[in-house]
């Protein structure tokens, strides 16, 4: 479904966050889950507050200075319906380090305040967009 988008189809790792679980705990599950790396230390993030999605949905984020290899990216799977079959499919099919120009121009629209409240913080790395 999103194998030919490319500008403002992209996303930070987001998911539900369970009942009576701490938003930063479920950021970091999230996160394993979706690509089988496991997080620095939430002491090290960045926190970016909150946006809201059209859909009225909000996507905490927070920011790392991390290095990570992007080939080695091992996504988890979730299954649906697609043209009448039942399949498995990646949580994320690709990972890419850019600029935080090119990161405004990819990410949903909604999630790009997010990489303008890291670019204004003290901090000077690149950053990360998943699809």
């Amino acid at each position: 479904m999103w194998a030919r988008r490319d500008a403002g189809s992209w996303s930070i790792v987001k998911g539900l966050v369970e009942d009576g679980e701490d938003l930063v705990e479920a950021a970091r599950r999230e996160f394993e889950e979706e690509t089988g790396w496991t997080p620095p230390a939430p002491s090290s993030w960045i926190a970016l507050g909150h946006v809201t999605l059209k859909s009225g949905k909000r996507v905490w984020g927070w920011a790392v200075e991390w290095d990570v290899d992007p080939t080695t990216l091992t996504p988890g799977t979730f299954e649906m319906v697609w043209r009448g079959t039942v399949g498995t499919f990646p949580e994320i099919d690709r990972v890419a380090w850019v600029d935080h120009e090119t990161a405004r121009l990819k990410l949903n629209p909604a999630q790009t305040e997010l990489v303008d409240r890291l670019v204004d913080t003290d901090y000077r790395g690149v950053d990360v967009g998943f699809r």
